[in-house]
């Protein structure tokens, strides 16, 4: 129920009452027990010793069920450290005992896949997210099930799968109908919000303006219902999944008006989400408060990832948020400060990493590393809760649905505490933490020798640009071509390359 502190009193009393029974295999019991509340109390040190402990005894007894369980809470552990990798190996240990155990296999391809969604490998995210659902559905856990498929569809749109995502959530609602459940049936029909701003090839104009206003009069209907049930986080998705169609459909004051009503909402998530989209809609004088608020929450938010993850997110993501900034300031006219954000786009997080990985004075690595496990700890938390609200509704178990939520609300509310923190020790160590800021346009003409130039190119909008820069002048900007043409022109250039590596072609 989320009571760690008496998780670990039970525990203790357990052990000691095994040892006086001389029952190592309930003695292992209660080390993984304790190990995993330590993991939630943030003692870390402890959980790992208590777990080892319980693996021991657990193999000693020839109990293989025992350990994979004790590797689950490891995986927990692991995770909560940052160590992504390390996680997905001791759960793949764990996976092949516990494949009898469908509900418990089930709750192992759900931490699979938020690590590989973490990792940005979302086509594994999607199986092992389908896997949980469909080892669910065997148990009859429908609203377990659904829930498990429809983060797979969300998964899908995360790729721009339109089809994968449509079978998705139809495995979904047909789960969700199952369970008769008021929250499941509302996150349905956002999900299908989210689904239809998607691009349809297959359907005419008519057919998919029609589709999406159905969804979006739905997705009101289910935002409203979320927020009264006291769903923030998944009534805010649901809002700005609507402002999303309200674009597309030209009612820009409409979605204004939700963008606006979330540019100070308590999750960093949906604040930049808003901030981002009223940027995207209003004039560049207007928008740039905006989209500069935007780029500042990236960078938090990139702060916050343990190395594992920035790492991951590096290979697939830039800064796109730094790049509508650089286009704003551009249709102002001001180069110098378009190319300062293109420069954060660009060496942000090259540089984020290289203060990931830099090796600090052992205080401020112990500080750092400490914020960030309680920020994961937290989010852990609160997505067990909010999984235990809905196994209550699933029972039908009013008062265990009720507890449950109010103890997922305030895991939240420490989560937001935890990012805060982790925000304030990153800026109060700056350099210390090795950080370091990002060079000014004025700093990096001082820093080219003379007849040395710099070519900074970049893609903004739908065309390759390029930023010239060259000692004691302003930068210059031209936009050379649509950047779908690049392509063509990199297959020629490869052919010819190879040919002209051929050491039979002297010309």
């Amino acid at each position: 129920m989320g009571n760690y502190a008496q998780m670990m009193t039970l525990s203790d009393t357990m052990i000691g009452l095994a040892q006086q029974l001389s029952s190592p295999a309930r003695e292992a019991q209660g080390w993984i027990n304790r190990g995993h509340a330590a993991v939630y109390l943030g003692r870390f040190t402890e959980a790992k010793a208590a777990l080892d402990k319980g693996i021991a005894l657990a193999a000693t007894a020839g109990e293989p069920i025992t350990v994979a369980r004790a590797q689950l809470n490891r995986a927990r552990l692991l995770r909560a450290q940052g160590q992504l990798f390390a996680a997905l190996g001791v759960l793949r240990e764990a996976e092949q005992v516990l494949a009898s155990a469908t509900q418990e296999g089930a709750i192992l391809a759900l931490q699979e896949s938020d690590i590989y969604e973490q990792l940005r490998q979302l086509s594994d995210a999607r199986r092992a997210a389908r896997h949980a659902a469909e080892l669910f559905a065997g148990q009859e856990m429908p609203v377990y099930s659904a829930s498990a498929f429809l983060q797979a569809a969300r998964i899908a749109i995360q790729q721009k799968s339109a089809s994968a995502a449509h079978e998705l959530l139809h495995l979904a609602i047909g789960q969700a109908r199952q369970a008769q459940a008021l929250h499941i049936n509302a996150q349905m029909s956002i999900g299908q919000a989210e689904l239809a701003t998607l691009p349809d090839r297959t359907a005419t104009p008519a057919a998919l303006q029609r589709r999406r206003s159905a969804a979006e009069r739905a997705a009101r209907q289910a935002a409203d219902q979320l927020s009264a049930s006291g769903f923030v986080q998944e009534a805010a998705l649901g809002q700005l999944a609507i402002a999303n169609l309200c674009v597309q459909r030209g009612a820009r004051s409409d979605a204004l008006s939700i963008y606006r009503a979330l540019v100070e909402h308590s999750a960093p998530s949906v604040q930049l989400a808003a901030n981002a989209g009223m940027g995207a809609l209003l004039a560049p004088p207007e928008a740039l408060r905006y989209l500069r608020r935007a780029a500042a929450l990236a960078v938090e938010q990139r702060r916050a990832l343990p190395m594992e993850e920035l790492q991951a997110r590096y290979s697939t993501e830039t800064s796109p948020h730094h790049i509508r900034l650089a286009s704003a300031y551009l249709q102002l006219g001001d180069v110098t400060l378009a190319l300062e954000s293109i420069c954060a786009a660009k060496a942000g997080p090259l540089l984020d990493l290289r203060a990931a990985s830099t090796s600090l004075e052992p205080a401020h690595s112990v500080l750092l590393q400490t914020r960030k496990a309680d920020l994961a700890r937290w989010r852990q938390q609160a997505e067990e809760q909010h999984r235990l609200a809905a196994g209550a509704v699933q029972s039908e178990q009013i008062q265990s649905y009720i507890y449950h939520s109010q103890q997922a609300q305030a895991a939240e509310a420490q989560v937001k505490s935890a990012e805060r923190a982790l925000t304030a020790t990153v800026r109060t160590l700056s350099d210390r933490g090795g950080q370091m800021g990002i060079p000014s346009a004025a700093a990096i003409s001082a820093a080219l020798s003379p007849g040395m130039v710099l070519l900074e190119y970049c893609q903004i909008d739908d065309d390759l640009a390029c930023f010239l820069v060259r000692p004691g002048h302003p930068p210059e900007y031209r936009r050379l071509c649509p950047y779908r043409l690049l392509a063509p022109c990199f297959d020629r250039w490869s052919l010819v390359s190879r040919r002209m590596m051929d050491p039979g072609q002297e010309d």
